[in-house]
């Protein structure tokens, strides 16, 4: 009553999974496509090619869904080597700084350009050093999702570098030299000494 249904029959070589279950090597998976009567032959012959060619290379049949950078920062804070105080300091630039611009978006939906407007928008209230700090979190989030093969390239790599100017060495004035020199010979009788010829 229905009419006709297309089904295609993909011979797995390397074994694989699609819809939940596992399947063995050299077994085959039907996978259901629609209606016959909504494809060509042609168009059918063009998915069978699609499937057979994802089953022959070993990839996976389905797409897989893109986890958001709020969950899939999760993975990489999980995975990460810190020492506690680098992990809470982490968490909290995240929280405070990445979350708000890209907590919610789909890894594969962030940009080169979401990426200049945050850090265009950052360095209006940070500091230089503050926000390449923080834009070197994403950056290692991100290129985390490229060697989980969730991303192709990190948008962070093309984005504008962020120059941080030089700091000038403080040099001390006569009177902390004499200040520090006059501590230092009350501590040892030596000390003042080394210090000076250090100085």
């Amino acid at each position: 009553e229905r009419g006709h249904t297309a089904w295609l029959k993909i011979r797995l070589r390397h074994g694989g999974a699609y819809r939940g279950r596992s399947y063995k090597v050299g077994s085959c998976v039907e996978i259901k496509l629609g209606r016959l009567e909504s494809f060509t032959w042609e168009q059918l012959e063009d998915h069978f090619r699609l499937y057979q060619g994802k089953a022959d290379r070993g990839e996976a049949l389905e797409e897989q869904e893109t986890p958001s950078f709020s969950s899939y920062v999760e993975t990489y804070l999980a995975r990460a080597n810190m020492v506690p105080a680098g992990l809470r300091n982490t968490r909290l630039a995240v929280k405070k700084n990445l979350a708000p611009t890209f907590g919610a978006k789909n890894l594969k939906d962030i940009s080169l350009q979401d990426v200049e407007l945050w850090q265009s928008g950052l360095l209006k209230d940070l500091k230089q050093s503050t926000v390449q700090r923080q834009k070197g979190i994403l950056c290692a989030v991100l290129s985390m999702a490229v060697d989980d093969g969730i991303l192709d390239k990190n948008p962070c790599d093309r984005s504008r570098e962020i120059k941080i100017p030089e700091r000038k060495p403080r040099v001390m004035s006569r009177g902390e030299i004499d200040s520090y020199l006059q501590t230092a010979s009350e501590v040892r009788n030596w000390l003042a000494d080394f210090i000076l010829w250090g100085l």
